[in-house]
């Protein structure tokens, strides 16, 4: 049966019905838990999502939303994330969002390029005549390491090697750790240096990366207290960082300890932009000694109560599980899983939940729901904020794949079609209240620039109508989140006021709620309609009249 279109400036337009509600064939018996612990924990989620205060630490957040925008464009570029030889200058970092072209992925961002020392001047003083670009990648990175035995020398190349494209001063840090490690490692002083060793690090820092075939570039970041300038170190060619790390974890072992050693103190201390190219680097190395970075970084940092720690790891492994390094692709997949079912290591479960929100679930949307259903049976109360945010952080990051989104929705309706006693139900309501919320969508043409993304979504079509209302209807169907949509759906009355075109996708929601709602729904919602309508709003007061004359009221 079709429902009479509702009032608005389109033409008439058949409804489909709703699917009828199912349930599972084996309705999960919910373990007896503390309700008061589960309400608690969900009107934190509510508290968090409708506060427009950072959610969690500052340099987290910043962490965090650089990481999200990075994986987004990228896959908007079709890139692929498996290698991080990816080169481009003027890195602009704008709020929280680094626009840098030397990304791990394959995708660069336009920019403009600056002034930049000497990318392929070599320095007579202090370079031999070696032509490095006349041979094979290879021989190229052992060529270079035969020619530069020194401690300060490779100090400074495996730094680069890690943090290429980072601050100067982050890779200047690192490469002095690293020096100082190996030279006691060697029963070297630490402290007094030789000749030789005085007379590189007297030549000034862009002369010393010509020496291991890098350059600076000026970069700039805009923060609220103005514009803040840097620079940022690269090497001349944009292959080499990949043909160095291989290198290194095949023929180098005797770094390795003192290399992972001082990763582990770098993952507590630097800048988002460092931790980024950090984690490209680390998901690199995954392809070649994947035991030991998970090991010695993955693992512990994966426990750590650190937010900051778990989140580079999971970054990591999302370069990794995303990439196109099938052994890597797998092992950190495997991993994730792995960690997912893992009832006594929390942090561990937070991490691979991380993962799979901000990055595996881009790729993998089916696989993500299935892990997170099984947390949620396991009953590890203290885990559902973690996936209450990260099923509304997927469906923010899906931005640019629309049918990720759509994915999304279909999971949380048939989350919604369980039994209300189940924690899936309750998390599917309150990730629907969460999209509602806080989800927006950018719009020409209308007097908004910006619209609900759910509302935007029911008005591209009739089956995203169809999912939308299902969401909306179950979600005001369970008294823990009915206020929280009712408030939402008031304020989708009060934008159409203003924009007659958009009237008619929310009169449709609105319909199907009515119609496929039993008389108890239909009551509650015409009261809610007719409070608006006594409020001033016009379009409520019609679809008041409108469902009177259609007889879905009572």
């Amino acid at each position: 049966m079709s429902i009479a279109t509702p009032p608005g400036d389109v033409n008439e337009e058949n409804l489909s019905p709703e699917q009828p509600k199912q349930e599972p064939a084996n309705v999960e018996k919910k373990e007896k838990s503390s309700d008061d612990e589960r309400e608690k924990i969900f009107q934190s989620f509510v508290k968090k999502e409708s506060s427009s205060e950072n959610k969690v630490d500052e340099s987290q957040q910043q962490f965090q939303d650089f990481a999200k925008r990075f994986i987004s464009e990228f896959i908007k570029q079709g890139g692929s994330v498996g290698t991080i030889n990816f080169q481009t200058g003027g890195t602009h970092i704008d709020g929280s969002f680094y626009s840098s072209g030397q990304f791990v992925g394959g995708s660069q961002y336009n920019h403009s390029q600056s002034n930049s020392e000497g990318s392929s001047d070599r320095d007579p003083v202090t370079l031999d005549d070696f032509d490095y670009a006349a041979i094979p990648w290879p021989e190229r990175v052992e060529r270079w390491f035969e020619n530069y035995p020194a401690i300060h020398h490779r100090s400074l190349m495996i730094a680069m090697a890690f943090l290429n494209g980072s601050d100067c001063k982050s890779i200047i840090a690192l490469s002095e750790k690293l020096e100082s490690k190996i030279r006691s490692k060697l029963g070297k002083d630490t402290q007094e240096l030789d000749d030789e060793t005085l007379k590189f690090k007297m030549l000034g820092f862009k002369k010393r990366l010509r020496i291991v075939l890098a350059y600076t570039e000026d970069s700039h970041e805009n923060t609220e207290f103005g514009r803040n300038s840097f620079e940022i170190s690269l090497f001349n060619d944009p292959n080499f960082q990949g043909a160095l790390l291989r290198y290194i974890w095949q023929e180098e072992d005797y770094y390795w300890q003192i290399i992972l050693d001082c990763l582990v103190e770098l993952g507590t201390t630097q800048g988002s932009l460092t931790k980024v190219r950090l984690a490209g680097a680390l998901s690199e190395s995954c392809k070649y000694r994947f035991d030991l970075v998970r090991e010695m970084v993955l693992i512990p940092w994966a426990k750590a109560d650190n937010p900051s720690q778990r989140s580079l790891v999971a970054l990591s492994l999302g370069f990794t599980a995303l990439g196109d390094d099938e052994i890597a692709h797998q092992q950190a997949q495997n991993l994730l899983s792995h960690w997912s079912t893992l009832k006594n290591s929390p942090n561990l479960r937070r991490t691979s939940i991380e993962a799979y929100s901000l990055y595996v679930g881009l790729k993998f949307p089916d696989d993500t729901f299935e892990k997170f259903r099984k947390i949620i049976k396991s009953n590890d109360i203290n885990l559902f904020s973690d996936i209450l945010e990260g099923i509304v952080m997927l469906f923010e990051m899906s931005e640019s794949i629309p049918d990720n989104r759509l994915i999304i929705l279909k999971h949380l309706e048939t989350w919604l079609r369980y039994d209300r006693k189940e924690s899936s139900h309750e998390m599917a309501a309150f990730v629907t209240w969460g999209i509602m919320k806080t989800s927006e969508t950018s719009v020409d043409n209308f007097t908004y620039k910006k619209l609900p993304t759910l509302f935007w979504l029911a008005k591209t079509n009739e089956k995203n109508s169809q999912t939308v209302s299902s969401l909306i209807r179950s979600s005001l169907n369970l008294k823990q989140t009915r206020s929280l949509v009712i408030k939402e759906l008031e304020s989708w009355f009060n934008f159409v006021e203003k924009d007659s075109e958009l009237r008619q996708p929310l009169g449709k929601i609105i319909t199907r709620i009515m119609k496929h709602g039993d008389s108890k729904e239909r009551l509650r919602l015409k009261g809610y309609l007719k409070r608006w309508a006594e409020r001033g709003n016009s379009y409520a007061l019609t679809m008041l009249a409108f469902l009177q004359q259609k007889g879905l009221t009572q």
